[in-house]
């Protein structure tokens, strides 16, 4: 009776085991790869000043939509809806040159709903004047599909000798790079960003 207990104890580990090692596996599977997403683009605007000299690995960054953005899926996020991310990649002065990654992974509506995203970066500019109004000096204001390949390498000169790089494949919405030091990005400063819900089917509208 005694072998008997053993061995059921043994197979519920075990079976235990398997489910532990196989749940992650199981989840990564359900949830859609960068390269199946429909992203949509929109813009959105940094709600706070980003100086690589003064922030750290994994600082919460935030900016908001100055645009509503409808996705294929039926996720609706209205006009500043908040986007909260955090700074992944900080390299400051190696040979001369300051990188800081940034990762955009949640989209806050304004009754507290929080919706898992994948954003990329598509381009980078300078605050307009009066830039809490909302309104986009440099990026158009409509929508557009964005494809799984796209690739940005937006050379340095517009944005404070700051350039940006992103592809949508990448697990980093886009990373800044100065070959001249620090990298200073002011509140306000423009972005236009490509989202999809991370979870189609966990998707609502606001």
């Amino acid at each position: 009776m005694k072998s008997l207990t053993r061995t059921f104890r043994f197979a519920a580990l075990s079976l235990a085991t398997i489910l532990f090692a196989v749940g992650p596996a199981l989840a990564a599977s359900t949830a859609a790869s960068p390269a199946t997403m429909q992203l949509m683009s929109t813009n959105a605007q940094l709600n706070h000043a980003l100086n690589s000299s003064r922030i750290s690995l994994g600082q919460r960054v935030t900016a908001h939509l100055t645009m509503e953005l409808r996705t294929d899926h039926g996720m609706v996020l209205p006009r500043n809806t908040q986007l909260i991310g955090k700074v992944s990649q900080l390299q400051r002065g190696h040979n001369k040159t300051t990188r800081v990654g940034l990762v955009f992974s949640e989209a806050r509506l304004k009754n507290g709903h929080v919706v898992p995203i994948k954003a990329t970066l598509l381009g980078a500019m300078p605050p307009a004047d009066g830039f809490y109004s909302g309104e986009s000096q440099y990026f158009p204001d409509t929508s557009h599909p964005v494809s799984p390949k796209e690739k940005i390498d937006q050379e340095a000169g517009v944005l404070n000798n700051v350039s940006l790089q992103a592809a949508v494949l990448s697990h980093v919405s886009g990373t800044f790079l100065s070959k001249r030091g620090k990298i200073r990005l002011p509140a306000g400063t423009q972005l236009r960003i490509a989202i999809a819900p991370v979870h189609p089917s966990a998707s609502m509208a606001g």
